[in-house]
């Protein structure tokens, strides 16, 4: 026992402060250490930011020159650079339509970039025109059709409206619902209306 015996006082009045003092110094280290560590988890290490500013002009030109007026694009104001992962923007043209735009963050050899697509709110009829011709055909062999560059439909649910005209200059509408982006295959389900 600490203290016992003919040294008892000396080791009492020598070690102990040598142990408290070891001790305090031991707590005073540790406790910054084990509480660095413990707000770092936390909190997180600050992230590497991704700007968002590259991608809007390389947006608005190409769905510009489909047609689409872009007034503005939001994308969210702090992206947290991880490669491979996505980010939503919203798109919103002069029509007040908005849609969204999914931003990709790819890593090529070390350098940020950023690809991005439409989403199912944003039709692009030229991928279905000769679906479309091939059924007005259907209904008059000369019709040509002639569809917008972009659709906009919310949500990826309403209908894709495209023009035909006949070889005598008679004009119509031909419609065709779209669901979740794409148009109905069921043709029974698509019209032509003369004007």
């Amino acid at each position: 026992m600490l203290g016992a015996g003919p040294l008892g006082p000396w080791l009492r009045s020598s070690v102990q402060p040598l142990l408290f003092s070891f001790v305090n110094a031991a707590f005073r280290l540790a406790v910054p250490m084990v509480l660095g560590a413990v707000l770092s988890a936390c909190t997180g290490a600050p992230q590497e930011q991704v700007d968002a500013a590259p991608i809007i002009q390389p947006i608005t030109s190409k769905l510009n020159g489909l047609g689409v007026v872009v007034t503005r694009i939001d994308c969210p104001p702090s992206i947290a650079r991880a490669p491979g992962s996505t980010f939503t923007c919203t798109v919103v043209t002069d029509k007040g339509e908005p849609f969204s735009v999914v931003v990709t963050q790819r890593d090529e050899g070390g350098q940020m970039k950023l690809a991005w697509e439409t989403g199912k709110d944003f039709v692009v009829p030229d991928r279905y025109i000769a679906e479309l011709t091939a059924y007005a055909r259907t209904i008059s062999s000369d019709l040509v059709v002639s569809c917008p560059r972009a659709v906009v439909v919310a949500g990826g649910n309403g209908t894709l409206r495209c023009d035909v005209k006949d070889s005598t200059g008679q004009t119509g509408t031909l419609s065709v619902p779209v669901d979740d982006g794409v148009p109905v295959a069921d043709q029974q389900q698509w019209s032509i209306e003369q004007s």
